[in-house]
């Protein structure tokens, strides 16, 4: 029986060792997408960030006479950020 073995060795492995390598090249271009679209969400963040700085200098402007608009821009434009240290999926000693 030991030729029945190798015979299927001979099948099987190469097979498996295919599988296994196409498992991780898709998980290596996930991740690759996953660093890809995070350095994207920064970026677009930063420019978020420089847009309402401009609006509110407009805004600050606009609404200095008009005391209750001012209150209202300056509660919208203040959005607390999300705690990254805690949620689902997020490891805090990361």
């Amino acid at each position: 029986m030991p030729g029945r073995s190798e015979h299927f060795v001979r099948l099987l492995v190469p097979e498996s060792l295919a599988e296994f390598d196409e498992a991780t090249a898709r998980v290596t271009r996930g991740r690759m997408a996953h660093v890809g679209a995070r350095a994207e969400l920064r970026v677009i963040g930063q420019e978020i960030l420089v847009t309402v700085k401009v609006l509110n200098g407009s805004n600050r402007l606009r609404f200095a006479n008009e005391s209750e608009a001012l209150a209202a821009w300056n509660s919208a434009r203040r959005v607390d950020r999300a705690d990254r240290t805690e949620g689902p999926g997020l490891d805090p000693a990361a």
